[in-house]
This record gives C-alpha cells, sequence and structure tokens, in this order.
C-alpha cells in the first residue's frame, strides 16, 4: 500500500514480484476481501484494504512502543531516538552540538527528520521534536527550551541600490523575501514584514517565497530582497546587514515535545535534559 506498486514492495522487501503477488492473493482468499484496485498507474486500497492498512498500522505502532520501552529497562539509555525539527534550526543550531551528546551516550542512535512539516508524534512519526509552537494536544508533554529572536537582513550590495528602510512602512517600496509553502504555516513570525503596519489591508507581494530557511538567507545573501531571519542562522553571519534597527520584531518559543507513552523513557530523559543544559548556555 505505501509503495504503490508490486514491483516497487518487492523491490524494498528483496522477493520476487510474482511472490509478492501470490502472497497478497493468498491473503485476500484467506479473508474473502480484495485489498487492492489494480490499474495500469499502480494499485489502491479498497475499503477492506484501508481497514487492514490501518489495523496493520496500529499494530506495528504498539510493538514499536514495546520495543522502546523494553530497550528502555537496560541499564544505559540505548536504541534509537528519532528527533524531528525545522531544516534550519535542526541544521544550524542542533547538529553542532551533538558531539558531546554522543560522547556521553554512544548506545543512543539518533536519527534526525529535519522537516518543516509538523510530524504525528502519537502515530510515531518520529519519537520527539523540538516545535516553533506549544503543541495543541493535551497527551503531548512539552518543555520550553529557548527563544528564538528575528531580526530582518539584505545585503550591502542590496542597500546601496535601494536604500535602507529605517521605518516598517518603508518596506512598501522594497523587496520582501517570504518563508512559506504548500504545507507550511505562512503565519509564523518569520514572515511578520509581509502584513507587519498594513493592518486590514492586503499583505506585500513578496518578490520571491522560499520553502526553506536556509534559501531564503542565500537570497538575502545575493541581493535579493529583505528577509526576516532567526538568531540561530544569521547571528555570526558577516556577509548581511541588519536593517530596521530601531523596530521591535516578534519573536517565538522553541518546546521539546514528545508523546506521554515515551514519558519514562530514559533516551528521552537524556537527550531533553542535554538540551535545556545547551539551550541555557547560548542564551546565557
Amino acid at each position: 500500500a505505501e509503495a504503490g506498486s508490486f514491483t516497487e514492495a518487492a523491490r524494498r522487501l528483496h522477493m520476487s514480484q510474482p511472490a509478492l503477488s501470490r502472497q497478497i492473493g493468498a491473503l485476500e482468499e484467506q479473508i474473502g476481501a480484495k485489498l487492492f484496485h489494480r490499474h495500469a498507474r499502480g494499485l489502491v486500497l479498497t475499503e477492506q484494504g484501508e481497514l487492514l492498512f490501518r489495523a496493520a498500522h496500529e499494530v506495528f505502532t504498539k510493538l514499536q512502543k514495546a520495543a522502546s520501552l523494553l530497550a528502555d529497562a537496560n541499564t544505559k539509555p540505548s536504541g534509537e531516538l528519532r528527533v524531528t525539527t525545522a531544516v534550519g534550526l535542526g541544521s544550524a543550531w542542533l547538529t553542532p552540538r551533538l558531539s558531546e551528546f554522543i560522547d556521553l551516550y554512544p548506545e543512543i542512535r539518533l536519527q534526525f527528520i529535519l522537516t518543516d512539516d509538523e510530524l504525528d508524534l502519537p502515530m510515531r512519526e518520529a519519537d520527539v521534536a523540538i516545535w516553533f509552537r506549544e503543541p495543541r494536544q493535551n497527551d503531548l508533554i512539552r518543555r520550553p527550551l529557548f527563544t528564538v529572536h528575528y531580526q530582518a537582513f539584505a545585503s550591502a550590495e542590496y542597500i546601496k541600490r535601494h536604500g535602507e528602510p529605517i521605518k516598517i512602512e518603508d518596506l512598501d517600496n522594497h523587496r520582501i523575501l517570504i518563508f512559506g509553502g504548500p504545507q507550511i504555516d505562512n503565519s509564523r513570525e518569520i514572515n511578520y514584514l509581509e502584513t507587519a503596519g498594513r493592518e486590514g489591508q492586503e499583505g506585500r507581494p513578496g518578490a520571491l517565497r522560499v520553502n526553506n530557511v536556509y534559501g531564503l538567507k542565500l537570497a538575502a545573501q545575493h541581493g535579493v530582497g529583505i528577509a526576516m531571519l532567526p538568531d540561530y542562522l544569521a547571528s555570526a553571519d558577516g556577509s548581511l546587514v541588519r536593517v530596521l534597527k530601531d523596530v521591535e520584531l516578534p519573536e517565538s518559543q522553541t518546546y521539546f515535545v514528545y508523546p506521554e507513552e515515551l514519558k519514562n523513557s530514559k533516551r528521552v530523559h537524556v537527550f531533553r535534559d542535554f538540551l535545556v543544559a545547551k539551550a541555557r548556555q547560548w542564551k546565557a
């Protein structure tokens, strides 16, 4: 069902396509229902197939949880820990701080899932997350990490050609770079320049919309326009010039988040405590 075709599924399972097709046929005969609609472009689950797929997914999720709890029964924290966060935060802030953690806990195998989409933690798409907002679900435990401050930047070349904006109103005559995409919350603080000072009006049309904060930074460095960037990405960059210095710009709180079912996990506890300590050092 996930692969979309027998050929791709057989490749992933390291078996022949005919053998896999026979197994699915035997399963359909056993339960007395067709699981797939077969057509030229691949496979689509039937209603009965969807029901079985969801049930199997729940079973594997529970098995995964049981394996995690068994791994935490060991004296030392060990096993795999899947961490998800935004691409920029994970690359620029989190990854450079991991050498010490790996030295301290060599038996924990970290897997990073860097994406600007929020993964479903209760469905175990990841074990823990660092998010830019407090989670809405009551069954997710959250711990504040640090505050992200946003500032506006442009290249020296851009300022030379277009002038430097001093007030928010000046942005009406400048090229604004916007962070966003089909699956991204476009209302985040990083897009403050799009709507600031335009209450009741349409937002400023962005000269460029980028779904990756690194792409936003590179566009600003190359003189495309003015971008809002988080402090963890732009604070030590000499190639960018800060603008709107006297304007109070927004900030956001980051949270370390994990499902309640992992509240007794040693791997989660030591990783959480490590990040809290690193966040305090960074903001000290």
